[in-house]
């Protein structure tokens, strides 16, 4: 019996190699081979720990059905691809081997280095080492400590290059002092990884939020080595109770603590001047504007290029008016979060404005472009949205 079998695995195999003149297609080993005609067609049944190969291309299971006519495969039963060092994984898939592509579905998993690609299910081209996957798409990095959903994804081995869309979501905790852990956030409409998640772009309806930072635009760009995001298409940032808005802002971080935000064009600050009073809000504009941060504070504010600084006066503690002051370059310096110093440079001008002015005229109190944004994503927000549309 165990001779018959050898027989006939040795005449499937090179059936196969006829079939596959430009990559031999190789049966390896099944405990069990059974010849049928389903529908008129010649199959071949193959039970236990059934495994061949095609080129380097590895592939396992537990039970699998051949069409000879048209060289496809039907896997069922811990399937397994091994390709070099990535791994595919599924409950069944149907392997085309004239075109060398696996269809795969049912708990599906892509496992590359440090990288887990899970769904229900996915489609594989063994040639260009490319994959899409669908429903429920979840991608875990154990370097990162990073995970990122969404509905589909596509991935190329070959590029290091992965998209995830759309509602798409990362969530990713990071080390910070001692044991304490930060955690960050991003919610967009489409996210794309590149150089093995070294840097992330995140396009349309984009949310961010870590545990003092957080921010809305249309588009980031996340260099995660170099610790620079860049945010384009009307960002705004918050950190703390400050809100900085501009045509384009990066921030520079330095071991994950926010050190250097920088905005480019229609720079605005808004920053508390006391806790006591929530709506008198000290104001800065210009076309560039740097902040500078120490131990998560901020340190200074330079604002350069038809700058303006709108800042609230207090007597003991009592309101005392307002002071606008504009010049070519503006200098600030804060402490304990309130505005200890203003430095002018060039072009200097200053308007002092009582408080009865104020109260009289409220818009007095605010400078042209202000406007408080009151759409502060969190990171909680961010992960009750929705993980997935169905």
């Amino acid at each position: 019996m165990i001779f018959i079998k050898l027989i006939l695995i040795s005449i499937l195999t090179v059936t196969f190699l006829i079939s596959q003149e430009s990559t031999p297609f190789v049966l390896d080993h099944a405990d069990e081979l059974i010849g049928k005609i389903i529908n008129g067609e010649t199959v071949r049944e193959l039970k236990g720990n059934v495994s061949f190969h095609q080129g380097n291309l590895k592939v396992k299971c537990n039970y699998a059905i051949q069409y000879i006519s048209k060289n496809e495969l039907e896997l069922e039963g811990n399937v397994r691809m091994q390709q070099d060092s990535l791994t595919l994984r599924s409950d069944k898939a149907v392997y085309f081997s004239n075109k060398k592509t696996a269809n795969c579905r049912q708990n599906v998993e892509l496992i590359e280095g440090a990288t887990t690609i899970r769904s229900e299910y996915a489609t594989y081209d063994v040639d260009k080492k490319i994959a899409k996957f669908n429903q429920r798409v979840t991608i875990i990095s154990s370097k990162d400590a990073a995970t990122i959903t969404g509905d589909e994804a596509d991935f190329n081995d070959k590029l290091n290059y992965m998209k995830i869309y759309p509602n798409a979501k990362l969530i990713q905790y990071i080390e910070g002092d001692g044991n304490a852990k930060d955690t960050l956030a991003i919610k967009s409409d489409l996210m794309e990884s590149f150089n093995d998640g070294d840097l992330l772009i995140a396009k349309k309806n984009v949310l961010m939020a870590r545990d003092k930072f957080s921010s809305s635009s249309g588009e980031i760009h996340f260099y995660k080595s170099e610790e620079i995001i860049y945010f384009y298409q009307k960002p705004i940032l918050w950190y703390e109770e400050n809100q900085i808005t501009g045509d384009s802002i990066k921030i520079k971080l330095d071991n994950n603590k926010l050190q250097i935000v920088e905005v480019n064009r229609k720079a605005f600050a808004i920053t508390p001047s006391d806790s006591n009073y929530i709506n008198r809000l000290n104001q800065m504009t210009g076309q560039y504007l740097k902040i500078s941060f120490v131990n998560d504070t901020i340190r200074n504010i330079i604002v350069d290029k038809n700058a303006i600084s709108l800042y609230y006066i207090y007597e003991n503690n009592i309101p005392n008016g307002v002071n606008i002051v504009t010049g070519d370059k503006l200098i600030s310096t804060f402490k304990d979060g309130k505005i200890e110093t203003i430095n002018v440079k060039k072009g200097i001008e200053g308007t002092y404005l009582p408080e009865k002015i104020l109260n009289r005229e409220k818009t007095k109190g605010f400078l042209d472009g202000f406007k408080l944004h009151k759409n502060k994503p969190t990171i909680q927000t961010i992960i009750n949205t929705k993980t997935f549309s169905n």
